[in-house]
């Protein structure tokens, strides 16, 4: 069973690799915004070519920090080295498969980027097809690899501490979500993406940091239970911790976070 584990995480990185080329290169078949997708644009869009620079830097520097997250919690909080690897396997596995459904999806819609759609850039590719902005992956906004990535490691610090208690973690459920939420917000300030491909690119990744590990790993009926030790200590240990959990809140009037303490 643990190399059927191995050679699932191994394929979808296979599968992630074979296909994110197609998408820098290829004719766009999706151009412009749905839904609210304009109305979002234009109030959220950065003004300026470095602001939106900088909104892009700071979406990639978060999106590392939630690969890493589940990892670190990983190696800080399980009581040995078996446990740390079969969680770092399971978050291994997720990462690989939400890759592989961003490169495929990517390349089967091939939307316009929107900053790409406002400059008119498929028409402008037809007549000079070797120049910078025509060799980028202006096509590949549908979904948002960025958000998918990050609510997948969001998902997983999530799942980590619903199936190992509050402690698992340095940082909690709210937090890995609010900063989640801040990756894919860059996104659309830095005009890489529209509001509907964050949008979905949020659902996939909690659906592969949550629900892919749960059926696989750690619901009572799974295939290929991990940690079962650490579920058990859980059960065992006293029903309250003491705490702090980080929540996002938001009105038709404004947001913030608020801070909850358990003791």
């Amino acid at each position: 069973m643990k190399r059927a584990a191995a050679f699932f995480t191994m394929a979808t990185f296979v599968c992630a690799t074979a296909h994110a080329e197609p998408t820098r290169t290829e004719g766009a078949h999706w151009h412009g915004g749905v839904l609210v997708d304009s109305s979002v644009r234009s109030a959220l869009r950065a003004e300026t070519k470095e602001q939106r620079g900088f909104a892009n830097d700071e979406s990639n520097a978060l999106l590392y920090s939630m690969v890493a997250l589940p990892a670190v919690n990983a190696a800080m909080n399980a009581p040995n080295v078996g446990d740390a690897a079969s969680l770092m396997a399971v978050n291994a596995e997720t990462f690989g498969v939400t890759f592989a459904l961003v490169a495929l999806i990517k390349a089967v819609s091939k939307r316009e980027r929107p900053y790409a759609t406002a400059a008119g850039l498929s028409a402008y590719c037809v007549e000079h097809p070797t120049t910078s902005e025509c060799k980028n992956d202006r096509n590949a906004s549908f979904f948002s690899g960025h958000s998918a990535t990050a609510f997948a490691g969001a998902g997983l610090v999530c799942m980590q501490q619903m199936e190992f208690g509050s402690r698992f973690g340095s940082v909690g459920c709210g937090a890995a979500m609010t900063i989640a939420g801040a990756t894919a917000l860059l996104r659309i300030i830095a005009d890489k993406h529209y509001a509907t491909d964050t949008l979905v690119g949020a659902l996939v990744g909690i659906g592969t940091g949550m629900l892919l590990p749960y059926v696989m790993h750690f619901a009572p009926w799974a295939p290929l239970p991990v940690a079962r030790d650490l579920q058990d200590a859980r059960v065992a240990a006293p029903a309250v911790d003491a705490g702090t959990q980080i929540a996002p809140w938001g009105t038709p009037g404004g947001g913030g976070m608020a801070l909850s303490f358990v003791f």
